[in-house]
């Protein structure tokens, strides 16, 4: 099936080593399968094809968004975690001294 700009949505009929880059013969038969589509049809596959690319991108950019502000709490109960455990540690430093002391 075609996703082209000029011929969205349209069969087409090749060989299949046409497909294979590096193929040592590649079979030129090509033949439509369907007819071609009214400006209107053509107008509404291409429209469907734009929405769905803004969709993909836009659920991506939301995923990223998401990952990034799991990140950034990850990293605030890091930080909270390394004051706990620096707490203790000066706390136990400062009982060794006296203990030396």
């Amino acid at each position: 099936m075609s996703m082209s700009h000029k011929n969205p949505a349209l069969r087409f009929r090749n060989c299949v080593d046409s497909l294979v880059e590096m193929a040592a013969k590649k079979c030129k038969y090509f033949r439509w399968i369907d007819d071609e589509l009214t400006p209107h049809y053509k107008n509404g596959f291409n429209n469907l094809k734009y929405e769905l690319q803004l969709m993909k991108d836009t659920s991506y950019t939301a995923r990223l968004e998401r990952r990034v502000a799991l990140l950034e709490n990850l990293n605030v109960e890091a930080t909270a975690a390394k004051e706990i455990v620096d707490g203790e540690l000066a706390m136990a430093v400062e009982e060794n001294k006296q203990l030396r002391g």
